[in-house]
């Protein structure tokens, strides 16, 4: 993406950055908020909020705009995580809570890891921009069908 974007270190620093300034924004943001209602609403906003600012970010080409498109997927990355994790937490059997969060953290590293390389490999074949749109259709797509899917998400 740094030479899509024509920049040198100083902009590769700034897009390294950009989701972390994000994050952090959004989750002083979500602790002001408080509750949040309707849980599949919610993930499903952010989910699709993260596929539209990482598929923005594929297909910008002025780092500005980049920036503020991974702005985007920090804060709503944040968001997805924060809900997904408190749902699960909140809809999980005491007496497993502790197995559940332990294998939903090694599921999140792992897929994260196996993504990464895919996207990794796609962006050889194909560029990386591409390899990002494709990752963010394909984040909205699979993530959209598995919000659907699950019926923990029913009660708020």
């Amino acid at each position: 993406m740094i030479d899509v974007l024509d920049t040198g270190p100083e902009g590769y620093g700034l897009l390294l950055a950009a989701p972390g300034a994000g994050a952090l924004l959004a989750a002083f943001g979500l602790a002001a908020l408080g509750r949040v209602g309707r849980p599949r609403t919610a993930i499903l906003a952010t989910l699709l909020a993260f596929a539209a600012t990482l598929a923005g970010f594929a297909v910008s080409r002025e780092l500005p705009l980049a920036l503020l498109l991974l702005c985007g997927t920090g804060a709503s990355q944040t968001w997805l995580a924060a809900i997904g994790q408190t749902v699960l937490q909140l809809r999980a059997p005491s007496e497993l809570r502790g197995r559940v969060i332990a294998l939903n953290t090694t599921a999140t590293i792992g897929l994260s890891s196996l993504g990464g390389l895919s996207a990794g490999l796609l962006a050889s074949a194909v560029g990386a921009p591409e390899a990002v749109l494709f990752s963010a259709v394909a984040t909205a797509i699979l993530g959209s069908a598995l919000v659907m899917s699950l019926p923990a998400l029913n009660r708020t």
